[in-house]
């Protein structure tokens, strides 16, 4: 759980900057912490996907974030 909230204190502060528009956290059966994040610009997936695995490289690898779009 401490996992938990270390990353979702660290996603809200690159949603507070504006690099993500919103996020969800959420621990698979076997301590896998899976994120999805919602993109607040139009940024290849790939590029975002590697931005948040790499703030939470201790935790998150970068085949457990998925990025939505928002659309308009």
């Amino acid at each position: 759980m401490t996992y938990l909230k270390t990353v979702a204190g660290a996603l809200a502060i690159m949603m507070a900057s504006g690099m993500i528009a919103d996020f969800d956290v959420s621990e698979t059966d076997d301590n896998k912490i899976l994120v999805r994040v919602w993109s607040a610009e139009d940024r290849p997936d790939a590029h975002l996907r590697m931005q948040v695995a790499a703030l939470l490289s201790r935790h998150v690898d970068a085949g457990h974030v998925s990025v939505v779009h928002l659309s308009t």
